[in-house]
């Protein structure tokens, strides 16, 4: 009952001062009667923690009427500015000892709050979403992703989901969350969506071309499954080892068209070809006319008879035959 009284009041104070035509009030400013110890100070910038602006937040010096409601404070977070006709029409009800210099005096009012940020708002959508079914590694993304909310000190507030369409097929979804504390609530919604994140392997640093991978050059970032394409790497096995064919950027997912086994045979060098059976073992000189890696077949010319073979790379200048092709050795 009091408090509803005390509103009843602050209706009526800000109806009679504040809705008052202001080019009325501002011609009938009273004139400053000059400054004296006893006068009543205002305070510019104020910070209220309540849901009420009292006098003595704005005045320093009121009295035994500091403690008088004169206004709503603004919401948490938020800002309100008191000119100076308002003012002055304050201070002359109160009867205090204070007039405005100028039309362009003013008190900013600015309630305290505590910040909800976009991340809380994330961590309670994400748990929501695993009991939908959603993968736990999925990572949510808000429409408005640098949002916050803002929530009255002192309060225990508890974000909650009031209701949630999840399309899960296009990874979309539609919250009505609400906080609720003991001094307020308020209710927001957000959109976002939700996709699937994936472990790759990746560059801990630049790979210049030719360079042989190691198990040391390669560390594991997190990339949505959306981002990823279908000849990019996503084992590490399949890039020890290999070769890069062009430089390779760091933290960049990997294509398989960017490495190769290592070259162990280049073009146009000079390759050992050997010929091996249960009975005997045969070896031959030839030039490689194309390049290749460990296990590539390639076409390579016997440096006696000019006769062309193929035959599989088994390591640096060294290939292989069956022996189906024992009379080109010769």
């Amino acid at each position: 009952m009091k408090g509803k009284i005390m509103k009843k009041y602050i209706f009526i104070f800000i109806a009679a001062f504040v809705l008052a035509p202001i080019n009325t009030i501002a011609n009938e400013l009273p004139q400053s009667t000059g400054f004296d110890e006893t006068q009543t100070k205002l305070n510019s910038f104020v910070t209220v923690s309540g849901d009420v602006v009292v006098l003595g937040d704005i005045f320093s010096n009121a009295g035994e009427k500091s403690s008088q409601a004169i206004a709503y404070a603004p919401n948490a977070g938020q800002k309100a500015v008191f000119d100076a006709p308002w003012l002055g029409r304050v201070a002359k009800a109160f009867d205090l000892n204070w007039v405005p210099t100028s039309g362009l005096e003013r008190v900013v009012v600015e309630r305290s709050s505590e910040v909800i940020e976009s991340d809380e708002i994330k961590s309670v959508l994400i748990d929501r979403l695993i009991a939908e079914g959603v993968d736990p590694s999925s990572e949510i993304t808000l429409a408005n992703d640098s949002m916050r909310l803002y929530a009255p000190v002192g309060s225990d507030n508890v974000i909650q989901i009031d209701d949630l369409s999840y399309d899960r097929f296009g990874g979309s979804f539609v919250a009505k969350m609400s906080w609720q504390g003991e001094t307020g609530s308020q209710r927001f919604r957000v959109r976002g969506r939700v996709d699937p994140i994936s472990e790759v392997p990746v560059m801990a640093r630049r790979i210049m071309r030719g360079d042989i991978i190691t198990k040391r050059d390669i560390r594991w970032i997190k990339v949505r499954s959306t981002r990823l394409q279908r000849d990019m790497i996503v084992d590490h096995s399949d890039l020890i080892g290999m070769t890069a064919r062009r430089t390779i950027a760091a933290d960049q997912p990997i294509r398989t068209s960017e490495v190769r086994r290592p070259l162990l045979v280049a073009k146009g060098s000079n390759v050992t070809v050997q010929l091996t059976t249960a009975l005997m073992q045969l070896s031959t000189k030839g030039r490689a006319l194309e390049g290749g890696s460990r296990g590539d077949i390639i076409r390579i010319s016997n440096l006696q008879t000019n006769t062309v073979i193929e035959a599989e790379i088994t390591g640096p200048g060294i290939a292989k035959v069956s022996s189906s092709v024992n009379l080109a050795m010769k």
